[in-house]
């Protein structure tokens, strides 16, 4: 069975102005997993490092550039980032930097400091990768779309149906409508007693929809707090 999803609303996540705001930073975290962040970090941290190495062991001083990487995801916009080499005589680290540019501060050879101590800074490639896996998050989370393309792409992405906030909200209202089809009187019910036919429901959704990936316990009970939150309790007869 082919499963086609909706089109994801990013909603609390990417706003127009492309600041993160997202609904939870659990939901946050799920989606930073499904992100590219270590690829780019890691090539352009290298591109840095191997410029660092021509200058200190060729001599070749390093020019300020913009290295470019291209997610594979083909929905995901290539990041670009702005290297600014700076010269320093008191050693090598990272100044100002943000999700398009950053500061490199190289130590100088001609510098006293690099004549008392001739040897590269063994921490700068980490340092590096840290701060573009921090900046690139910002840039990829910026673009529109973004939750639903890694859904549509992402050899994991599926995996995450369930997680999916609209498909939560559809299915959770899908849910509840079949419920007060087949018991139409619902309202007379206690809630424990709503609550137990419902959960009977939710955990049987996965054999209704016939798309079998992870549905736990915990997303289970988001499940249930969603309908209750939103259909039970503010339809419940108020004599009850």
């Amino acid at each position: 069975m082919k499963v086609l999803l909706t089109e994801s609303q990013i909603r609390l996540i990417i706003l127009e102005n492309k600041k993160v705001k997202p609904g939870s930073p659990e939901e946050l975290v799920e989606l930073l997993a499904l992100l590219p962040v270590n690829e780019t970090a890691q090539y352009i941290s290298e591109e840095v490092y191997l410029d660092l190495v021509n200058y200190y062991e060729n001599d070749i001083e390093p020019n300020s550039r913009v290295i470019t990487f291209h997610p594979e995801e083909e929905c995901l916009k290539p990041y670009e980032l702005e290297i600014n080499f700076k010269p320093s005589g008191s050693g090598t680290g990272i100044g100002y930097s943000d999700d398009s540019y950053i500061d490199v501060k190289y130590l100088r050879k001609e510098s006293m400091e690099y004549r008392n101590n001739p040897r590269m800074s063994n921490t700068i490639k980490k340092d590096i990768f840290h701060i573009v896996k921090h900046e690139c998050s910002h840039f990829y989370l910026s673009q529109r779309g973004v939750e639903s393309c890694l859904y549509h792409t992402h050899p994991d992405g599926m995996k995450k149906y369930y997680q999916d906030r609209q498909e939560m909200v559809l299915h959770s209202r899908e849910i509840f409508e079949r419920f007060t089809e087949d018991f139409p009187k619902w309202q007379t019910y206690d809630l424990e007693t709503i609550v137990k036919r419902l959960v009977h429901r939710i955990k049987h959704l996965q054999s209704h929809t016939s798309i079998f990936y992870p549905f736990n316990a915990g997303t289970q009970k988001k499940y249930l707090k969603h309908i209750v939150d939103t259909y039970v309790k503010p339809n419940l007869a108020k004599d009850i």
